[in-house]
């Protein structure tokens, strides 16, 4: 038989021809595959053809006929003239696949880019094919087969280029995933271990994950790991000391997890990620949690703690424990003259003074501002007189600062455990009653506590002067209310709620401290900075969450800062400092406060809409006179009284004044806001009859900021239109 021999390129042709000249002469009915193989060439499921040596067409069955597009043989046929020139992408493919055939007369998973000849689609095959020759040996066609493999390179070169990727984030991860056997020895390591610890990949291999761990660590951690790789622990995040290699310590996060029936993996897999940085903020914050910054005292929080620790151990020792309630004297006065940079050193000097008379025993904390507390053992109750006296006496002599001399001294009182009280909460607030006691008293500077100290009087008393050291050190925060419109769901407005965040009796309502800054000339400082919060609320507000337009946040304003001359005035300065727009706020006055200044609060409210600020009247329904106010006032919204709102839909006395206002306020074109909305009913009801703004715990309650922004961050979210993308 004819054997050929590796050509030339430049002799693939003349071959070419030879054969041609062959084929031309050959019986064309042999082209037609036998009877027994007719069946078999069109069920192929793979593409079959037959073709001259220069690349014309001459069989091609049922699947190779689909690949090309074309819907029968002799369609295609007719059409295809040159393989070579009209199905190959990259003609130097075609020049191959000849160079192949006349070399090895066959080509094996020959690989090419060819178009479907009919909609000039590109996809990608494998070929198999071999020359066909007559009985001299002379090749008279070639005839093979072509698969499609289009997809299965598509998903070839995405699982390449997800190794790439994944070799990439592995190779630049500031995080290391290893590998282990169930005893914790390396088998696999990312190479950014190189940047945890300083070694490479390769020299972890074989030994342990505990290797570099800090020995106090080590058993907690082989605890935590073989729990589970026995299934008893799904795995959580612990952080652990590793050295590097540079002899330093660092804290490395660790998660485990059982891989070890995955093929893919067969082991253990441990995760490890830096977490120095923020463990060393962490120890950093804790200290700055447990002190205070200034005098480096135990703070507030931490001494809560320390004291109800300390009760516990008296209790089961039946031990006494006295509580010591510190109050500087005149401190205030320096702070308020000479500025805080002067005050401040005059307290660091008081606190040095306060420590050189404790004894070991003693913890002294600060409490906030100028007030101190000191916890200690108790073995006579005599002593606990002496013991008081001695920090009055350490304050008799003056603190000389910048060559200024300044008299500080100081009140204190005394709560002794279980005598006065069983708890820490009662025992620091008797301790505070008896320290006011003490300030009451000209002739004493200490004072033990009785049950007396908790009367009335004296609580009001108590109440006016700490409610003028909170608004001197600004103890108030806001809490916000959603307005709800009742049609579209949305929130339009909130209501800043005055809140004092009391040192020892927590969140106190206004109910229980406005009439005292009013009786006590505080109303105008306190009403000024609670504007001044809500305003700051507003534009962090704008900028971070989705508002609806004509958003605004309202606040109450009391009839003696109504009455102010200065009142508009700092409202405008307040909102220009904020960078807000009039339109943001509403004022909120109470029927009350018109009754009592109606002229100046007439006048006021002219010139805040003259403005452009809204002007509410709140809680209508309380005065006598309230619809024949809505007749003569010149306001933008009323809010309905909460006892109104709490007989709907039941009561008919209720039920019929509010359809009265809310006809009466439609005719005058001023807004309804129904406050104390509390129920379903009650929503249903004055939606029903055309109120358009709810407020009340049925549909939220007064939150911080914080939560508050969240939550209309969200709600703005929530009504932007939806997308493909949404």
């Amino acid at each position: 038989m004819h054997k050929l021999r590796a050509m030339q390129p430049e002799r693939i042709d003349a071959w070419t021809h030879g054969c041609i000249a062959r084929q031309t002469r050959h019986n064309v009915d042999n082209m037609t595959p036998p009877a027994d193989f007719a069946s078999l060439f069109e069920q192929l499921p793979l593409g079959a053809y037959r073709s001259s040596i220069d690349g014309k067409p001459l069989r091609a069955n049922a699947a190779l006929v689909a690949l090309n597009g074309y819907a029968s043989e002799a369609e295609m046929l007719a059409i295809v003239n040159d393989i070579g020139t009209e199905s190959y992408v990259d003609p130097a493919r075609r020049e191959e696949f000849l160079r192949l055939i006349a070399r090895d007369r066959q080509v094996v998973r020959f690989v090419s880019e060819i178009y479907r000849h009919k909609t000039r689609e590109r996809i990608w095959i494998s070929e198999y094919a071999h020359v066909v020759v007559d009985d001299s040996g002379a090749p008279i066609y070639i005839e093979g087969t072509i698969e499609d493999i289009t997809e299965r390179r598509l998903a070839r070169e995405q699982i390449s280029a997800s190794e790439r990727r994944l070799r990439v984030l592995t190779e630049k991860s500031q995080s290391v995933t290893l590998i282990c056997t169930v005893e914790g020895v390396i088998l696999y390591a990312t190479p950014s271990i190189e940047r945890l610890l300083g070694c490479s990949a390769e020299s972890v291999l074989g030994a342990s994950l505990f290797d570099s761990m800090h020995e106090d660590d080590c058993a907690e951690h082989r605890l935590e790991f073989h729990s589970v790789s026995t299934g008893n622990n799904t795995g959580a995040e612990s952080i652990a000391r590793h050295r590097h290699a540079d002899g330093s310590w660092r804290y490395l996060a660790s998660f485990a997890s059982d891989c070890r029936n995955d093929p893919a993996v067969g082991g253990m897999v441990v995760y490890w990620r830096d977490v120095t940085e923020s463990q060393r903020a962490s120890v950093s914050l804790k200290r700055v949690a447990q002190t205070d910054a200034l005098t480096g005292l135990v703070n507030r929080s931490h001494f809560e703690r320390l004291a109800r620790a300390m009760l516990d151990v008296a209790r089961v020792e039946s031990a006494c424990v006295a509580l010591y309630f510190i109050d500087l004297d005149k401190f205030k006065w320096v702070n308020d003259s000479y500025g805080h940079l002067i005050g401040d050193q005059v307290l660091v000097e008081t606190v040095n003074r306060l420590e050189r008379a404790l004894t070991a025993d003693h913890l002294l904390a600060r409490l906030g501002g100028d007030e101190f507390a000191v916890i200690a053992p108790v073995d006579l109750l005599a002593s606990v007189e002496e013991t008081a006296m001695r920090w009055v006496n350490a304050l008799t002599e003056p603190i000389v600062v910048n060559d200024m001399s300044f008299h500080v001294s100081a009140s204190v009182g005394v709560s002794v455990f279980p005598d006065d009280a069983d708890s820490f909460e009662t025992l620091l607030q008797h301790a505070d009653h008896a320290m006011f006691a003490a300030k009451a008293d000209r002739d004493h500077s200490f004072r033990r506590f009785e049950p007396e100290f908790s009367t009335q009087a004296l609580s009001h008393a108590r109440l006016a002067t700490e409610l003028y050291r909170a608004v001197k050190s600004k103890q108030f925060l806001l809490y916000f209310q959603p307005q709800i419109d009742s049609v579209t769901g949305r929130t339009v407005g909130l209501e800043a709620l005055a809140r004092w965040e009391h040192p020892t009796r927590g969140m106190v309502a206004p109910a229980e401290f406005i009439r005292v800054a009013e009786d006590q000339g505080l109303i105008s400082e306190l009403g000024d900075f609670l504007l001044d919060q809500a305003l700051f609320a507003a534009a962090l507000l704008r900028d971070r969450c989705s508002l609806v337009d004509g958003f605004r946040i309202a606040v109450n304003t009391s009839a003696h800062q109504l009455s102010h001359p200065s009142f508009v005035d700092r409202v405008m300065r307040a909102l220009a400092k904020h960078e807000l727009p009039a339109s943001v706020l509403q004022i909120e006055v109470t029927e009350s406060a018109f009754i009592e200044q109606a002229g100046r609060a007439q006048h006021a409210m002219a010139a805040l809409r003259t403005a452009g600020i809204s002007v509410a009247l709140d809680d209508l329904g309380v005065g006598y006179s309230s619809l024949d106010y809505l007749r003569r006032l010149t306001i933008d919204a009323i809010k309905l009284d909460r006892d109104f709102v709490s007989g709907l839909p039941h009561k008919r006395v209720e039920c019929a004044v509010v359809r009265s206002i809310l006809l009466l306020a439609g005719e005058l074109g001023i807004q309804v806001i129904a406050e104390g909305v509390e129920t379903s009913e009650q929503a249903q009801w004055l939606v029903a009859h055309g109120c358009q703004t709810l407020q009340g715990y049925f549909l939220a309650v007064p939150a911080a900021l914080d939560v508050t922004t969240e939550a209309l961050r969200a709600e703005g979210i929530a009504a932007l239109p939806k997308t493909a993308n949404h």
